[in-house]
């Protein structure tokens, strides 16, 4: 229909939704290895589609207001994209919607894996709600969505604490530059601050008239921004230009609406799942699970937690494996389940966790620890069809049938756990962590009387679970404080009283500082050692990276019996390759010469994923190498100009800050 022209955005390939007003547009293209069929691109004419990454859906914005008569010149200009569309039929929140998150982001978390065929209706998006929807109306909005919800006040405190993405000097410099550009809205910026609400979706549609002056506003103070020497754009977040475009976005509306303009707002939907997972039911009658979390990075790591399953597992018993991930390759994929197809009783799965967790800021305590641990929160919703699930970290392996850990009695206790060694209450006096009194800690910030319980190896009662608490409330929990061990303080706080307390040999913790310690837990602790059926590898000090560790030979032995063995081994050469590494004491020769002076390696390249405890540990035994590029790209800036300087200093400024994080993880890392 040439009035009306919705353009719906794809940066990956999922289920095209389209009609008569409903155009998909490949978003990023520019960058794309992959061109996607029967949708136009946001790289022709004049646009900003390289740029991508900075700008996110603000690059189809930007292509309609320069393209505009590519769309027919329609009256009315719209936008979505392929996670949030307009519901324009309340029915259907009714029906299939989870409000629970509704007032924290104006969306409605639909309970659907995919759209159905009947969608598009289902949502009120037909060609003729649509164009009902537009009649007498100056702008459709999504709704607002309440700080308060979020554990904040405003929208400054949003980006501050919740999304951690724009700095509260760039909000500032980016109201200071409206200001200036125009007066007109002082009146409206000297009253955000005590607004509790803001818009944080580019999703809307807009009469032509309105669409252009916005696009003027917006593109205006943000090719300004990019221009102020008082924003650091050189550092900026990903998505960085996106979200100062929310700030934008939100002083645009509350002046139409001192102007009285016509405005209506609506929920959008937020699918549970990425498009293409399928719905996860249980592979055996038994209706038990083991799951665990990993990146495409820990793949040759999660094959040596794979096997150690597989080799001590029982023919006459069942195996229901499921990886919560979003970025494991195919090749990788297809390595991992290659290792489990002679075994008819195991099952592996890979679900992708994308729909749960995408724009979620959660806070990584220690460079050591990883995104992935949050994964565990969302037990309860992935695995609602289960009885019981066993979660576990990756960085462990099992010494005897996993299936016996399953079959242990939950008796009336929702999770079940073996207690943290160095956080017993006779072991957290005088302790500290991050800053904290773990004593101090434990009672008056977690708010605890019972025992604490490390989470590496989590039995979970799934109804038990659910009916304690629900996702979505642990995850708003984990984005409004941070805990020192990050989900299991969080786990530790909501169950205190309600874990049952599991013998250590269930999940050996393997600490350096207690193998020859005198105290008489640390004694008694050491008791199980040989008896233990996990080992556990939990601080920085890994086993694939210390061969020396106590039962790290046990690992080793399952990582022989991987396709990934020959990738593992180079990673610890890459590792160890300088020099012996401190407070090691093995005379064992070093694998590799080091690297060439000249062909300084690319971290970013280095390995399959860009992981931060790798790139520190990188860091960290190559320090003279990155300390001699630091004074390079000193050197060039300083006699480089304009854009080649702004490129030099960007490359100076991150290795400057990657020594300086590898050197306090240095400290972090031969603590006990």
């Amino acid at each position: 229909m040439e009035n009306i022209k919705i353009l719906v955005s794809y940066d990956s390939k999922k289920k095209i939704l389209k009609n008569e007003i409903l155009c998909p547009i490949q978003i990023g293209r520019d960058l794309s290895r992959e061109i996607f069929d029967n949708m136009i691109g946001d790289n022709t004419g004049d646009n900003i589609s390289c740029y991508y990454p900075d700008f996110k859906d603000l690059s189809t914005i930007y292509w309609a207001y320069k393209n505009y008569n590519e769309l027919g010149n329609p009256k009315y200009i719209g936008f979505m994209n392929s996670e949030n569309q307009f519901v324009f039929n309340e029915d259907f929140i009714h029906q299939y919607s989870n409000s629970s998150i509704s007032n924290q982001y104006g969306l409605s978390q639909v309970d659907l894996d995919a759209p159905t065929d009947a969608y598009l209706t289902d949502l009120g998006l037909t060609t003729e709600n649509i164009t009902a929807e537009v009649q007498n109306t100056d702008l459709i909005l999504t709704k607002s969505s309440d700080m308060r919800c979020l554990g904040v006040n405003n929208m400054n405190g949003y980006f501050q604490k919740v999304k951690s993405s724009v700095s509260e000097k760039d909000y500032d410099t980016c109201l200071e530059i409206i200001k200036a550009m125009y007066p007109e809205y002082t009146n409206v910026i000297e009253k955000l601050n005590g607004l509790t609400y803001c818009y944080l979706h580019h999703v809307f549609i807009m009469k032509k008239r309105l669409f252009f002056e916005y696009c003027d506003f917006l593109f205006n103070i943000l090719m300004s921004i990019k221009q102020q020497k008082e924003i650091d754009t050189l550092n900026y977040k990903e998505g960085f230009f996106s979200d100062i475009g929310k700030i934008i976005l939100t002083v645009f509306v509350l002046k139409l609406k001192q102007e009285k303009k016509k405005t209506k707002e609506y929920y959008v939907t937020s699918l549970k799942k990425s498009f293409d997972d399928a719905e996860l039911l249980p592979k055996f009658k038994n209706k038990t699970a083991i799951a665990c979390g990993s990146s495409n990075l820990y793949a040759p790591y999660l094959s040596v937690y794979l096997n150690s399953i597989l080799k001590n597992s029982s023919p006459k018993k069942q195996y229901d494996i499921v990886v919560l991930e979003t970025d494991i390759s195919d090749e990788n994929k297809s390595k991992l389940i290659g290792m489990v197809k002679k075994y008819k009783n195991v099952s592996l799965r890979f679900y992708n966790v994308n729909g749960l967790f995408t724009d979620i800021q959660l806070n990584i305590s220690f460079p050591y620890f990883a995104k992935q641990c949050y994964y565990r929160l969302a037990s309860g919703k992935i695995f609602g069809r289960y009885t019981k699930v066993l979660f576990t970290d990756i960085d462990l392996i099992f010494n005897s049938d996993i299936a016996d850990i399953l079959e242990i009695s939950m008796e009336n206790y929702p999770l079940a756990a073996c207690e943290e060694i160095l956080w017993t209450k006779e072991n957290r006096i005088g302790r500290i962590e991050l800053g904290h009194d773990v004593s101090e800690y434990i009672s008056k910030t977690l708010n605890m009387s019972g025992k604490y319980f490390n989470t590496g190896v989590l039995l979970i009662d799934i109804k038990k679970f659910n009916n304690t608490i629900s996702f979505y409330d642990l995850l708003e929990m984990a984005m409004n404080q941070e805990y020192i061990n990050q989900e299991q303080c969080l786990l530790n706080k909501i169950f205190d009283g309600k874990i049952k307390k599991l013998p250590s040999v269930y999940n050996f913790e393997i600490y350096q500082g207690i193998y020859n310690s005198k105290a008489p837990t640390y004694l008694n602790y050491m008791i199980n050692v040989d008896k233990a059926f996990v080992y556990h590898f939990l601080t920085a000090r890994k086993a694939w990276f210390y061969p020396e560790l106590l039962k790290a030979d046990i690992w080793w032995q399952y990582a022989r019996q991987t396709p990934f063995y020959e990738e593992i081994l180079a990673r610890l050469s890459d590792f160890r390759c300088t020099q012996k590494l401190p407070e090691i004491q093995s005379d064992s020769p070093l694998l590799r010469q080091e690297f060439s002076q000249i062909h300084f390696p690319n971290i970013n390249n280095h390995f399959a994923a860009n992981e931060r405890q790798t790139k520190l540990l990188f860091v960290m035994h190559h320090l003279r190498r990155f300390k001699a590029k630091k004074a390079y790209y000193k050197i060039k800036k300083a006699f480089a100009f304009g854009e080649k300087h702004k490129k030099y200093q960007q490359k100076y400024d991150a290795i400057k800050a990657l020594i300086k994080d590898a050197k306090a993880f240095k400290k972090q890392l031969f603590k006990v």
